[in-house]
């Protein structure tokens, strides 16, 4: 089987985490009978033609009327198209494509799809959160579209940012990897100890065009009487500090999943975040025994920290069991394996 993957290239942070593991695994799928091939150029001589998000870019908004032509074409010359919305969210980017592909595919999405027949203000479902219970408003509104049933058969989730190496020397090799594509500098990391000599971690931007967006990591440090820390630092002091601080403050962003929560795994740094129970992804490790969650409003964060810290150990070894669960997971032999069934059941293959 041929697939060849029309994409931006491995340049932006989530076309890799899109990337990553196929480049990785290369190998292993060619033994079972399936041809990647990386192209920055649309090519129909293939089984399968996968497209990235990036790649279609601005065209989806100022050039949509010639967008579904050129879909409409790729239909009639390919099996199947599957599409893959690698932004951070939950939400549909690209929700007018649905009708010319076969799957549309995200690292994240609403465990209940019918959730997706509604309106959201902000486009989202925790920026519609914010909108109705706090009165949140954007200097300019926007909403999600509806999606109709037909529209919900092909939302399927591939995997999230989890799958790529999130340590700082990760971080590195992933910019060599740019302009330097040798396989063996996409690895994973090993479990490691690290000593921790601070206690809570909240590098992160408030600085959002949209206030629905800014609000929940506002409201989460307001909660804790903190301010943001704008100050921009190196990339090594960045993970230097996550590895020796005994927490990591996560709130959502542009999306609810964050790189901050995979390098918190990484360095065994305690992850506090909003609950993840309304979406489903792959590899799932938003839950009790590697995190602790709360809720939306945050009325409950303070209480949560505070527990933290006077039940240091109980703590503590949770971190230390989600550094254990993560790269265990990520270096397991069995990996490979179960990226293949997924990558198989993507297709209906």
């Amino acid at each position: 089987m041929k697939i060849n993957i029309i994409t931006s290239g491995f340049v932006f942070n989530n076309v890799r985490s899109l990337l990553f593991p196929i480049i990785k695994f290369e190998n292993f799928f060619r033994s079972r009978g399936i041809e990647f091939n990386l192209l920055k150029k649309i090519n129909t001589n293939c089984d399968i033609l996968f497209i990235e998000s990036n790649f279609i870019g601005k065209r989806y908004i100022q050039d949509f009327s010639n967008l579904k032509d050129d879909f409409k074409r790729l239909r009639k010359n390919i099996k199947k198209i599957i599409y893959f919305d690698t932004s951070d969210s939950t939400s549909i980017l690209h929700p007018k494509l649905i009708n010319y592909v076969d799957v549309y595919c995200k690292g994240q999405i609403l465990k209940n799809l019918e959730n997706y027949k509604y309106k959201y203000y902000g486009n989202r479902i925790f920026t519609d959160y914010a909108h109705r219970n706090f009165g949140i408003t954007d200097k300019n509104k926007t909403f999600s579209e509806k999606l109709n049933k037909d529209n919900l058969k092909k939302i399927k989730v591939y995997w999230n940012a989890g799958l790529m190496n999130h340590s700082f020397l990760g971080k590195i090799y992933s910019h060599f990897y740019s302009s330097l594509p040798m396989q063996k500098l996409l690895n994973y990391p090993k479990p490691k100890t690290y000593i921790k000599k601070n206690q809570l971690f909240f590098a992160m931007t408030t600085d959002y065009t949209r206030n629905t967006i800014a609000w929940q990591r506002k409201y989460a440090l307001k909660k804790i009487s903190l301010k943001p820390n704008l100050k921009r630092v190196s990339i090594f002091k960045y993970y230097k500090k996550l590895s020796e601080s005994k927490v990591c403050l996560s709130p959502f962003g542009w999306g609810e999943i964050n790189y901050r929560d995979f390098e918190s795994f990484t360095y065994a740094t305690l992850l506090v975040k909003p609950d993840m129970n309304h979406l489903k992804t792959w590899p799932q490790l938003y839950n009790s025994k590697n995190m602790v969650s709360y809720n939306w409003s945050c009325n409950d964060l303070k209480n949560k920290i505070n527990q933290i810290e006077q039940n240091e150990k109980h703590f503590s070894f949770i971190a230390t069991s989600a550094q254990k669960n993560y790269l265990n997971f990520l270096n397991s032999k069995d990996l490979e394996l179960s990226l293949l069934k997924r990558i198989l059941n993507i297709i209906n293959f």
